[in-house]
C-alpha cells in the first residue's frame, strides 16, 4: 500500500457526497441524506487534516500548485466541500455548533477565491490555462447561502451577488476555450465540463430559498431552462467525456448533477428521481474506485 499526499482535487469527493445528501433532503428520505452528510463530513475532516500535513511537510509543492493557473482552481474545493458539508448537516446538528464553522469556512472561501483570481491575472496566464474548473472558486459563493439563507440573509445576498457576477464574467472566457480555441480542453480534464451545470442550478436553488420565486412562477421556468440548457450542453459532449480514463476529475460530474436533481425536484418529483437514482449509484461506484486507487498510490500528489 502506497499513500500519496492529499491532492486538492480529492476534495471533489466531498462535494459529490454532500451534494447527493442535499438532493435527498428534497425527498422524504432523511436517513439517506444524513448518511451521505456524515460520510461527506468525515471525509472532509480527514482530507483537511491530510492537506494540512502536506502543507507542513511540502510547502513548496503546495505553493507551486497555488501559483499554477490550472491547479490553483482546485484549492477552492477545500472550502466548497466544507460549506456543502455544513449545509448538508443543517437540521441534523444544532445551529450553534454549525454556524461558527460556516463563518470560518465562508471567510476562507473569499480568501481562496481572491488568491486564485490573483493568479489568473498574472501576465503569463493564457487561454490554454482556462478550464471549466475555473468556476470552482466562484461556485463557493453560491454554495454559502445554502446554509445561511434564513439565518444571515444579508450575508447570503452578499455571497450570492459575488457568485452571480463572477459566474457571468468567467462564463464567456470558458466558452471561448471550449468552442473557439484551437487547443481543446485536455482529455483528463474533460469531465470538468459538468461544472457548467452548477452555477445556474445553484442560482435557481438560492432564489427559491430566498423566497423570491416559487416553482409555479413563469420566471422560475426560465431559470429551469437555463439550468437544463447547460445540462444538454454537457450531454452533447458526453461522447468525448466518456473516453476519459478514470481519475479524480470524474468527480466533477457528481456535485453539478446533484444540484440539477435538487432543481428538478422543485418542478417534478419524477424528474428529480430520474437524475438522483443513477447519480447515487455513480457516486457509490466512484467512491469504491477512488478509495482503491488512493490506497494503491495511483493519484499524483499535486
Amino acid at each position: 500500500m502506497k499513500l500519496t499526499p492529499i491532492p486538492q482535487p480529492l476534495f471533489a469527493t466531498v462535494m459529490g457526497l454532500a451534494g447527493v445528501s442535499l438532493a435527498f433532503r428534497r425527498t422524504t428520505i432523511d436517513e439517506i441524506a444524513l448518511g451521505f452528510a456524515i460520510f461527506a463530513t468525515a471525509i472532509w475532516i480527514a482530507l483537511t487534516l491530510g492537506f494540512l500535513y502536506k502543507v507542513a511537510v511540502s510547502p513548496g509543492v503546495v505553493g507551486a500548485d497555488l501559483l499554477h493557473p490550472i491547479t490553483s482552481s482546485f484549492f477552492a474545493a477545500i472550502p466548497l466541500g466544507g460549506l456543502l458539508s455544513v449545509a448538508s448537516l443543517k437540521g441534523f446538528i444544532a445551529e450553534p455548533i454549525l454556524t461558527p464553522v460556516w463563518c470560518f469556512i465562508a471567510v476562507l472561501q473569499i480568501l481562496i477565491m481572491l488568491a486564485v483570481m490573483w493568479v489568473w491575472m498574472r501576465p503569463e496566464v493564457t487561454t490554454t490555462h482556462v478550464t471549466p474548473a475555473w468556476f470552482l472558486p466562484l461556485v463557493g459563493n453560491l454554495v454559502a447561502p445554502l446554509y445561511s439563507f434564513d439565518l444571515f440573509p444579508d450575508a447570503s445576498w452578499f455571497f450570492f451577488g459575488i457568485g452571480v457576477i463572477t459566474w457571468l464574467g468567467v462564463l464567456p472566457v470558458v466558452w471561448n476555450r471550449m468552442f473557439l480555441h484551437d487547443q481543446r480542453i485536455p482529455l483528463p480534464l474533460r469531465p470538468t465540463i459538468f461544472i457548467l451545470i452548477a452555477p445556474p442550478a445553484l442560482i435557481t436553488i438560492n432564489i427559491f430559498n430566498f423566497g423570491l420565486l416559487s416553482p409555479t412562477d413563469s420566471i422560475a421556468y426560465g431559470l429551469l431552462g437555463v439550468t437544463t440548457f447547460f445540462s444538454f450542453l454537457v450531454a452533447v459532449r458526453l461522447p468525448d467525456i466518456i473516453r476519459t480514463p478514470f481519475g479524480l476529475p470524474w468527480w466533477a460530474s457528481t456535485f453539478p448533477s446533484a444540484a440539477l436533481a435538487s432543481v428538478l425536484f422543485n418542478f417534478s418529483t419524477i424528474a428529480g428521481w430520474v437524475v438522483l437514482v443513477p447519480l447515487s449509484i455513480w457516486v457509490s461506484y466512484l467512491s469504491v474506485r477512488t478509495t482503491r486507487a488512493y490506497f494503491r498510490g495511483q493519484f499524483h500528489a499535486g
